[in-house]
């Protein structure tokens, strides 16, 4: 592997100072392996370090993106919270760009085809980039053209080869998955000077630093960006940052659009920056005071856990519970499992810990121990779903981030 996001910045090549936080070494936070595998989970650094020049976040490189990605169990379209984000942005993208029928829209990441779907309701084209084969089949047999590849520079040299000319093409939520930055906007480039608009939606970092998101880093998230980040690696690719917006998702995410035209950018660009510089979100006092405060919550969650009575269940298998509860050190009798709705999860273990995972009819139908949700996102969701779904369920309900509570 290479030294990006080690010792120099994969977005301007420039040195990277500190580790602003070690979580340890943990293994990767969706490779779930099956109940049946009794080797060793393979583990890693997870140091979080900070460009001194763009601001980028980011962590090293441990593993190829196709052992990550290759096959992949997280399914978009479990969410009731994420379809609901996922149609609402259809339809505002679809107006806001004056899209035609038949127009065509690629989706980079695409997974099981959660938002296309509603570019095709609204009679768009569509074509899902997804490098997860699993996923991308899935895709395929809803009736949502998906190719199972990676986008970079050949993919976007490939499509405007075959004609398939994109008029919106969507990112959301995979520029932070991507190791090599810079040749996924020199794809982004070649489709935006055939006259593409360029949408992507990624988690805030300075909400990351300031609500103690800690558990969003992880080996699989290679870039932690902002309106500066991404500001200054978009001029590198002569690409256009004309918008941004912020939206709810993922605790706090922004919404990026791009082209190559020099659109005049709109004042949200400029005001997003000041907000970051007068936070900042590229200081060591500010990155000290996150690495304390994060310390601190991993601490307080590990000494909770170990002073429970009654059996511990956790709730949702993503990737924010395995960082947590490696980072915390849990062992697997702290907890009964984690469930969760997804299939493909089910029948597997959080890595590292080795906490099987199961369905929630298995264990909330007469369990009487309490439940910690660990995804805080859609933690709303989730509550409500174990109480209207298992009435006769009397247990607590937890959140264990940004701070550990009760819910009522």
């Amino acid at each position: 592997m290479t030294n990006r996001g080690q010792n120099f910045c994969r977005s301007c090549s420039s040195p990277l100072g500190d580790v602003v936080l070690s979580l340890g070494v943990q293994p990767l936070s969706n490779a779930l392996p099956p109940q049946s595998f009794q080797g060793d989970d393979a583990k890693f650094p997870l140091d979080f370090r900070v460009c001194p020049i763009c601001s980028l976040g980011q962590i090293g490189e441990y593993v190829s993106p196709s052992e990550i990605f290759s096959e992949y169990t997280y399914f978009s379209s479990t969410s009731s919270t994420w379809l609901k984000h996922a149609k609402t942005f259809a339809q505002a993208a679809f107006k806001k760009l004056q899209l035609n029928q038949n127009d065509l829209v690629v989706e980079i990441a695409s997974n099981d085809g959660y938002l296309l779907q509603y570019f095709q309701e609204l009679n768009c084209s569509v074509l899902g980039i997804e490098p997860a084969s699993n996923v991308a089949d899935f895709a395929n047999n809803r009736g949502i053209t998906t190719r199972a590849e990676f986008f970079g520079t050949e993919c976007a040299k490939n499509l405007i080869a075959k004609g398939e000319i994109p008029k919106l093409v969507i990112g959301n939520n995979v520029l932070a998955h991507v190791p090599d930055i810079n040749d996924f906007m020199n794809g982004l480039t070649l489709l935006a000077q055939q006259g593409a608009v360029i949408s992507i939606e990624a988690p805030s970092m300075l909400t990351m630093l300031r609500d103690n998101l800690f558990d969003t880093i992880y080996h699989e998230h290679f870039s932690y960006l902002s309106a500066t980040a991404l500001s200054f690696l978009a001029k590198q690719h002569n690409l256009n940052l004309f918008d941004v917006e912020t939206l709810d998702t993922h605790g706090g995410s922004y919404r990026y659009w791009l082209s190559s035209s020099s659109t005049f950018a709109k004042p949200a660009v400029e005001e997003f920056k000041s907000q970051e510089f007068e936070f900042g979100i590229g200081e060591e006092l500010v990155h000290k005071e996150f690495a304390s405060r994060s310390t601190s919550a991993i601490e307080n969650f590990s000494d909770w856990v170990k002073d429970q009575k009654i059996p511990l269940v956790g709730y949702g298998a993503a990737a924010k519970a395995t960082v947590l509860l490696n980072a915390a050190e849990v062992e697997s009798r702290n907890f009964l499992s984690v469930i969760d709705n997804s299939l493909s999860k089910q029948g597997r273990y959080i890595p590292g810990c080795r906490i099987p995972i199961t369905s929630p009819k298995e264990v909330l139908s007469d369990t009487q121990g309490n439940v910690v949700i660990f995804p805080w996102n859609i933690s709303m969701e989730i509550a409500f779903s174990i109480r209207n779904d298992f009435p006769k369920f009397i247990g607590e309900l937890w959140v264990a981030l940004p701070e550990l509570r009760r819910l009522q």
